[in-house]
C-alpha cells in the first residue's frame, strides 16, 4: 500500500515537472536605420556577394566570449537568420536608399553589374570582461571593377553594451552594422568610384 501511494507521488510529482512550459526563445534580427538621405547617384551598377563567414558565428545563435576564448552561444536567443545574410541585406538597403548606385543587387541575380562587392567577416561576437560587455565587428571589404582592378578595405568596429545580455549584444551590434554600411559608401565613394 505504502509503495503504491509513493508510486502515485513520484508519479505525480514527474508529471509536474513535464507539464511546465519552457521559457520561450526570443527571435532578434538586424535592423536598418532608416534615417538617411539620397546622395547623388553614381551611373554604376553593384552587385553585393553574401559574406564569408566563419560557421560558429554564422548560424541562429548570438555568439558571445568569457575572456575572449570561450565561445559560446546564448540558449533563447537567436538570429532569425545568418548574419551574414542580414548583413549583405543591409548593404543593399542601405546602397539603394541613399540611391548611390544606378542599381545594387544581390549575387543571387543573374545580372551584370560594373563593380563587384565581396566581404569577409572575422568577429560577429559579444565580449565580457569584468562587468561589462562589448561586441566586434570585423569585415574585409574587396571590390572589383570591370578592369580587374581590386580595391580592400578593412573595418572594424568595437561597441558597448547598454546591457550584459543577448539584447544588448543585439543592440550593440545592430549599432555597428549601421555604422558599417555608412562607412562603407563613404569609402567607396572616395576610393573606387
Amino acid at each position: 500500500m505504502i509503495r503504491i501511494a509513493f508510486l502515485i507521488f513520484v508519479g505525480l510529482l514527474f508529471s509536474g515537472c513535464f507539464t511546465k512550459q519552457m521559457p520561450s526563445i526570443q527571435t532578434y534580427s538586424l535592423n536598418y536605420d532608416s534615417n538617411v538621405q539620397p546622395v547623388k547617384t553614381i551611373a554604376k551598377s553593384l552587385k553585393v556577394y553574401e559574406p564569408k563567414m566563419f560557421n560558429y558565428l554564422n548560424n541562429s545563435g548570438i555568439v558571445y566570449a568569457q575572456n575572449q576564448i570561450e565561445f559560446q552561444h546564448y540558449a533563447l536567443n537567436k538570429w532569425t537568420e545568418r548574419p551574414s545574410k542580414m548583413i549583405q541585406n543591409l548593404i543593399v538597403q542601405h546602397l539603394n536608399n541613399i540611391q548611390a548606385f544606378s542599381f545594387v543587387a544581390t549575387n543571387n541575380i543573374e545580372v551584370h553589374t560594373d563593380l563587384k562587392l565581396i566581404s569577409e567577416i572575422d568577429d560577429f561576437t559579444q565580449y565580457f570582461i569584468d562587468d561589462r560587455s562589448f561586441v566586434k565587428l570585423q569585415i574585409r571589404v574587396y571590390v572589383t571593377d570591370q578592369n580587374n582592378q581590386t580595391f580592400f578595405k578593412y573595418f572594424t568596429y568595437e561597441q558597448p553594451c547598454q546591457t550584459n545580455d543577448a539584447k544588448g549584444a543585439v543592440n550593440a551590434l545592430n549599432s555597428a552594422v549601421n555604422t558599417f554600411v555608412n562607412d562603407l559608401f563613404t569609402w567607396l565613394n572616395n576610393n573606387t568610384l
